[in-house]
C-alpha cells in the first residue's frame, strides 16, 4: 500500500487500513512508553551528577588550603619535587547500561 495509489473501498480494504491504524497506535504509544522511562532516566543522571559535584567542593578546599600551607611551610621546589615523584592515579572504568534497548555509557572514576 504506498500513497497516491487508487484504493477501492472496499470492506476488505477498509478493515486493513484499521488494522494498520490500530497497529501504528500501539507502537506509538509503547514508543511515548520508551520515551518516558528514557527521559526520567536522564533526569535521575541529571541529580546524581549534580549531587556529586555539589560534594566535591569542600573535599577541594581542604585539599587547597593543606598545598597553599605546605608551600609556605616547605618551600615550593620541595613541593614541586614530591609532586613530581608522586605518579598521578586516577583509573576510569566505563560500563555499559541498557535502559528500554538504549545503551547508556556509565563511567566509575577511582
Amino acid at each position: 500500500m504506498s500513497f497516491g495509489q487508487n484504493v477501492v473501498a472496499t470492506k476488505i480494504e477498509l478493515l486493513k487500513y484499521k488494522r494498520s491504524s490500530q497497529v501504528a497506535e500501539m507502537v506509538q504509544k509503547i514508543l511515548d512508553d520508551k520515551r518516558k522511562v528514557l527521559l526520567k532516566n536522564i533526569e535521575e543522571m541529571i541529580e546524581e551528577a549534580s549531587r556529586a559535584r555539589g560534594g566535591i567542593w569542600d573535599p577541594l578546599q581542604d585539599i587547597y588550603s593543606s598545598v597553599n600551607e605546605a608551600y609556605l611551610s616547605l618551600g615550593s621546589s620541595t613541593v614541586d619535587s614530591v609532586a613530581e615523584s608522586t605518579p598521578p592515579v586516577m583509573e576510569v572504568d566505563v560500563k555499559v547500561r541498557r535502559v528500554v534497548d538504549v545503551k547508556v555509557p556509565v563511567l566509575e572514576v577511582t
